[in-house]
């Protein structure tokens, strides 16, 4: 016996500012972000129980506990104890999650609790949230060209900001995401790694102001990062440099047009990079020299083709960009 659903939600993670982002054109991103702030986390779902619990507030000894479950049963739920407030929030969803939540003041009554059903936004790009760490996002959810309704993975490869300020909660979220790999393009001496006990440390470093080369040089760098990409299934990335933005940009290009992702997705997680504290990037500035001119030189039907090329001449393996495809690339069923 259990309670039933009070309520369903549909709740977009993404905050105003970044909604009309992502239903505009990505060029005119200056238009929602334009500042040195830090605007790319994204806004919490707010698990608010106080109207079941008479809106008093714990004290001392009194807590409440709350789990969240992937299914109605709550056969297998995560469970949240010991909280001093009547409400909770939470971060980092997938994208067209769905999840289940109750709430009460003991594991023992909890099983007759309401129950509120959460749909989460199925809108691309999965910013997160990881505590003293900026510019963090997921590119799984985007499209892909080379599988009839081909989409990303999720939670394979992350790209974000440095991690040498990330919280104690800020590592609990990293590895609640399932990373197993930290990969480090600073400079050796600017690089704090590894940081992070529990997860691999590689430190390839790609000198700054170097930007006009990235695409051409650093043969070794790319071979590297792509060897450790192509295990992503069992050992999923957070790739960085500083802010995570040009270092951390090509490599995600590289990426994701090897992957077949449209030019409108690329740019579009190329330039939310200006939702952070690095910000002011404009698709000149190096994204539409990589896209039409450098993977142009490059034999191919089609942009993922010629990125497939690219990376060869790097002396990267076709076997493991192969791999790297089949392990990226899911096949969305028809709704």
């Amino acid at each position: 016996m259990h309670g039933k659903i009070v309520s369903v939600t549909e709740f977009d993670f993404h905050t105003d500012l970044q909604q009309k982002y992502l239903n505009d054109r990505p060029e005119k991103v200056f238009d929602y972000a334009d500042s040195d702030d830090e605007l790319s986390a994204p806004r919490p779902y707010v698990c608010d129980f106080s109207s079941e619990t008479d809106g008093k507030i714990c004290k001392d000894k009194c807590s409440y506990v709350l789990e969240k479950s992937d299914d109605e049963s709550f056969s297998n739920p995560t469970v949240f104890e010991g909280l001093k407030e009547n409400k909770l929030e939470l971060y980092n969803f997938k994208l067209g999650e769905r999840f289940y939540w109750r709430a009460g003041s003991s594991l023992d009554t909890i099983n007759n609790s309401p129950i509120h059903e959460v749909k989460i936004t199925t809108d691309r790009l999965r910013n997160l949230k990881i505590d003293g760490v900026v510019n963090v996002r997921d590119v799984g959810g985007y499209g892909s060209s080379l599988v009839s309704g081909g989409r990303i993975i999720e939670g394979r490869y992350f790209r974000g900001g440095r991690v040498s300020d990330i919280s104690e909660i800020g590592i609990k979220q990293l590895k609640d995401l399932g990373i197993k790999v930290e990969i480090d393009m600073l400079e050796a001496g600017i690089s704090s790694g590894p940081v992070i006990e529990g997860i691999e440390f590689y430190n390839f470093p790609i000198d700054s102001f170097t930007e006009p080369v990235r695409f051409e040089e650093y043969e070794e760098e790319y071979r590297k990062v792509f060897e450790l990409i192509k295990n992503a299934d069992k050992k999923p990335v957070y790739l960085h440099c500083f802010l995570g933005s040009d270092r951390t940009g090509i490599m995600t290009f590289a990426l994701l047009s090897l992957c077949g992702v449209s030019y409108d997705d690329m740019l579009l997680d190329y330039l939310f990079t200006n939702f952070s504290p690095s910000g002011k990037r404009d698709p000149d500035r190096e994204f539409n020299s990589w896209y039409f001119e450098k993977l142009d030189r490059y034999d191919g039907d089609s942009k993922a083709e010629k990125a497939k090329k690219w990376l060869m001449t790097k002396g990267i393996e076709e076997s493991t960009l192969e791999r790297i495809r089949k392990i990226f690339i899911k096949r969305e069923p028809c709704r």
